[in-house]
């Protein structure tokens, strides 16, 4: 069975963290993270610029499976909108025989304190609260499009709500 798990959290939440993790502890992962598209294709993380190329290539390898194939794939993006969790839920549906989404809980300030002692890949204190005011609770259409919707605390533990 493939799945698509879509990401949706501030930088410093720790998502790439528990994307990492599920990997290592799961058979057939695969991660779609922007950030390693902006470092292939711009030759750093950090790098906005191209960003109809980078997110084109974001969704081109999110699509690259189809349902039946025994692979799961994570988006790791940022995905703070409930259009764009509504957006890769539709994108998506088409190839993956389940979805699911997973918040994080993280407080703005925790999510703040794990940027800042990063050692590489320091979002600029700007980016933070423009992202921190981009956020929307999920809501109940956006919900709907998913099979199973987690909830991830500051110390990584998973709670699933749907």
């Amino acid at each position: 069975m493939s799945t698509f798990i879509l990401l949706s959290a501030m930088p410093g939440s720790g998502k790439s963290t528990w994307a990492k993790r599920y990997q290592r502890q799961n058979p057939n992962v695969e991660i779609v993270s922007s950030d390693e598209i902006r470092s292939e294709l711009n030759g750093d993380a950090g790098d906005q610029s191209n960003p109809r190329l980078i997110w084109a290539e974001y969704l081109r390898r999110i699509k690259l499976h189809e349902k039946g194939e025994e692979v799961t794939v994570i988006g790791d993006s940022t995905n703070l909108t409930n259009y764009f969790r509504t957006y890769y839920a539709e994108e998506a549906a088409p190839h993956y025989d389940k979805k699911v989404l997973v918040v994080f809980d993280v407080s703005y300030e925790v999510c703040l304190q794990r940027n800042n002692a990063r050692t590489e890949r320091v979002v600029p204190p700007q980016a933070m609260e423009a992202l921190r005011k981009e956020y929307e609770p999920l809501s109940e259409e956006a919900a709907s499009l998913y099979d199973e919707i987690y909830v991830v605390d500051e110390n990584g533990q998973a709670k699933r709500i749907k």
